[in-house]
């Protein structure tokens, strides 16, 4: 079954382009502002402020550098632990 599954996956290149996918930028825009210097508490309620009164908008740009994050997945190193695994 699992086989089946993976071989049937279907991957969508660019799907948070879709609108109904912005919220998901928020955690994004309240780290921007805490960066910035706002209080985490203060942020995350600027944040929830513009989603319900709709008009927030996201930053899709994300630049993260952490391993493991989506600007640096360390596939490279994933492969050298599977190799030395099996």
């Amino acid at each position: 079954m699992m086989v089946f599954s993976l071989e049937n996956i279907i991957v969508t290149e660019d799907i948070v382009s879709d609108d109904k996918y912005k919220y998901i930028f928020s955690v994004e825009a309240v780290n921007a502002l805490v960066q910035a210097g706002t209080p985490f508490r203060d942020a995350y309620k600027i944040v929830g402020q513009e989603i319900a009164a709709g008009k927030f908008e996201p930053n899709k740009e994300v630049k993260h550098t952490h391993v493991g994050s989506v600007g640096n997945l360390a596939l490279d190193q994933i492969q050298e632990k599977m190799n030395a695994a099996f």
